[in-house]
């Protein structure tokens, strides 16, 4: 599939993700045509080719898809090859199951922001599936940006004090090793918990990924979405 143009979703132009990609675009040898659609005009601006690359929020992306004629298949938050790199029992359950005192979080993408439950401010229908695991103390916690198998960047993205540990790169490496059939190109967050392990904080798709500043460089992280939306476009064709 080929990729010609960049569309940036209005409501987020200003967003790190979007300006990420403009100043990558700019540095090309030559460079896609970008223009912007807010959400409600998307379907009169999205080409039905697929031949723009969208970038801007979950609902965004997945909507570009939908015009396409196809819908994403989510990759689990909780791979199944890295469950032992949790350092944590992990359960799915309905969210009226879940103890108050649990971390709790949707098993939909961005359906809401996981936290301990008894401190979600939301609504949440009762039978909402969910994950659900015990509350656990994380020192710091970091994402790790993977391409076709490799480790491309990496930064922390806590608020914590500058001298707490780093994850030791040679579990996340041995992570990304062991997920066999994961997509091409995606993050991994993880963390050192308070005694000193260090585990894996969750799974997350490349398609609407977060972009840290410091982490990688802005060529890096549009070639990190460009590669994801082609695999899509190619598993929905």
């Amino acid at each position: 599939m080929m990729i010609s143009k960049i569309l940036l979703q209005s409501e987020t132009v200003k967003f790190p993700e979007a300006l990420a990609i403009q100043h990558a675009n700019f540095l090309l040898d030559k460079p896609y045509s970008v223009f912007s659609s807010s959400f409600g005009e998307l379907s009169k601006h999205y080409p039905v080719d697929g031949s723009a690359l969208p970038v801007g929020s979950v609902q965004y992306v997945r909507q570009c898809l939908h015009l396409f004629g196809k819908s994403i298949t989510e990759i689990p938050t909780y791979p199944a090859d890295l469950l032992p790199f949790l350092r944590r029992p992990v359960d799915r359950r309905v969210f009226r199951a879940v103890p108050g005192d649990c971390f709790v979080k949707p098993q939909k993408l961005k359906m809401f922001t996981g936290a301990i439950k008894c401190e979600l401010q939301a609504s949440i229908d009762p039978e909402e599936p969910v994950w659900c695991s015990p509350k656990v103390q994380w020192v710091s916690e970091w994402r790790y940006y993977i391409l076709n198998g490799e480790i491309i960047g990496a930064g922390r993205y806590d608020d914590g004090p500058d001298d707490t540990p780093v994850p030791e790169t040679e579990i996340v490496r041995q992570a990304v090793l062991r997920w066999s059939n994961a997509p091409s190109a995606y993050s991994l967050d993880f963390g050192v918990l308070v005694d000193g392990e260090t585990a894996l904080v969750e799974a997350n798709d490349a398609w609407a990924l977060g972009y840290y500043k410091g982490t990688l460089s802005p060529r890096q992280y549009l070639r990190l979405l460009e590669t994801r939306w082609r695999e899509l476009l190619e598993q929905a064709l």
